[in-house]
């Protein structure tokens, strides 16, 4: 398969909306108890195409990725990074309109294995980019806009703010969401590397309290790997990630603001 080079996704939105338009005249002019597959059959010999731009994009950018893939082959964590979220993220800019397709072609000619080695990020603290997976999913998206923190945070907006064109589609949705979520809540404002692991913190959102603190991952690939996790208030007892509902906006915000405090835009 080939990338879309070239192609104009509003054109093919316009082409898969084309046959719902007819069902919605028909409907219309015949009443919403008229069975349309029944009458539109009778005109064809094969059944209609329905074209389905959303799974046109996505395989496009699992063939867009795929260089990375084996790049990191030896990677297993980097591997389930870019699958379970680089991927149906980048979907959702593209289907948003935060990206086109033809933008982000260059990036099969140009995989990577590493991105920035270390961030200063936490005060006293130089951090390695894979203690938290935040480094290597910020460092593939400005890859992706070419290290352009402007255009980042423009996608990040868009997502935040707008009434979504799809869902973030990503498995197991409450657990993965949950954990992607996590991911940014260390970095929303400067604190103390060693004080987010001993207490625990709040995160607030459109009227929802998270309760967090940093811990050990107990990765065996890497040392000094961390993640978020989420606290019950009182007892400080453990929320699994899949106990966790949020919503995608709420998501690329978090996001927002964590880039706002580690690269300071």
């Amino acid at each position: 398969m080939k990338p879309l080079v070239g192609k104009n996704l509003y054109f093919y939105t316009w082409e898969a909306d084309g046959l719902q338009n007819i069902r919605q005249i028909f409907h219309e002019r015949y009443g919403q108890n008229v069975n349309f597959s029944g009458y539109i059959d009778k005109f064809y010999s094969k059944a209609i195409f329905e074209y389905n731009i959303k799974e046109e994009v996505r395989n496009h950018i699992r063939y867009i990725i795929k260089p990375f893939l084996e790049a990191n082959e030896r990677d297993r964590h980097m591997i389930h990074l870019l699958q379970g979220f680089c991927e149906p993220i980048l979907e959702k800019f593209v289907m948003e309109g935060a990206v086109q397709i033809r933008e982000i072609e260059k990036l099969y000619h140009s995989p990577r294995e590493e991105f920035d080695i270390y961030y200063l990020v936490l005060p006293g603290y130089r951090i390695h980019n894979k203690s938290f997976d935040y480094f290597p999913l910020v460092g593939f998206f400005l890859h992706v806009f070419s290290n352009d923190l402007k255009k980042l945070t423009r996608a990040l907006d868009l997502c935040s703010y707008k009434k979504p064109a799809i869902r973030l589609d990503i498995e197991s949705r409450n657990a993965v969401k949950g954990y992607l979520f996590g991911m940014f809540l260390p970095f929303v404002t400067h604190i103390d590397f060693s004080q987010l692991q001993k207490k625990v913190s709040l995160y607030e959102d459109e009227g929802e309290k998270f309760y967090f603190k940093v811990v050990s991952a107990d990765d065996v690939w890497y040392r000094d790997k961390y993640r978020t996790a989420f606290v019950e208030k009182e007892s400080s007892k453990e929320i699994a990630y899949s106990g966790i509902e949020v919503n995608d906006q709420s998501i690329f915000k978090a996001w927002r603001k964590a880039l706002k405090a580690t690269h300071g835009i």
